[in-house]
């Protein structure tokens, strides 16, 4: 736990020296080191966005931060600390943005746990579902499903603490998500050609902005 490692450091740590750390979740921090916060230490959470399903050192590449964001969620006003990592995060080729915790953790949970949350999901759902041959299924897995096999191999336990830490947000976007989920099935269920078309078509046209942002 990052909170935990975090105390343990302050044993050894003076009060310019800088703390970062490279979490998912931002809002772990427990008030008795946030207390420690400028006396012990000079806290600047970071999150890299950047990486893929397979974690570990042996997995990294030369351009894994390449043009990626990294978001700073500062703690207190130390500028200096802010620029300081700021810079080591841009020579190694990233962007740099900085934000608020709530607002880093709540847009996470749109954009990165819930997506990973029904992948891990809709993997379970398939092998769940009572078919003769379970084998044919992982034969003929390709395409979408297949995508989400991608993101369903990523490490567990990391998973697992990251939807736990986040648990509030990921909650209230996961009842969003559902909400549209039941208007969907609705949809279906009427035919509205027309409505299902243009959901679909206004999804296209975000994954193409989303595709000229990354360029």
């Amino acid at each position: 736990m990052i909170d935990n490692i975090v105390n343990k450091l302050s044993d050894y740590t003076e009060k310019n020296q800088i703390i970062s750390d490279v979490g998912s979740v931002k809002n772990i921090f427990e008030q008795r080191t946030l207390k420690l916060n400028n006396k012990k230490f000079s806290l600047v959470p970071g999150h890299p966005i950047a990486g893929t399903e397979h974690s570990g050192a042996k997995n990294a590449f030369n351009s894994l931060f390449q043009d990626k964001w990294c978001i700073l969620t500062p703690i207190g006003s130390n500028k200096k600390s802010v620029r300081i990592v700021s810079q080591i995060w841009k020579r190694i080729g990233m962007k740099v943005a900085t934000m608020k915790i709530n607002e880093h953790d709540k847009i996470m949970s749109i954009t990165s746990h819930l997506p990973h949350l029904i992948a891990f999901t809709i993997v379970g759902t398939a092998f769940n579902l009572n078919i003769k041959k379970k084998k044919e299924l992982i034969n003929f897995a390709a395409g979408g499903f297949k995508d989400f096999t991608r993101i369903g191999s990523s490490d567990p336990k990391m998973w697992t603490d990251i939807f736990l830490k986040n648990k509030g947000f990921l909650k209230d976007t996961l009842s969003l998500f559902l909400k549209d989920i039941e208007k969907i099935k609705k949809l279906l269920e009427d035919e509205k050609y027309s409505q299902i078309f243009r959901l679909l078509k206004r999804t296209k046209q975000i994954r193409n902005i989303i595709i000229k942002k990354r360029i």
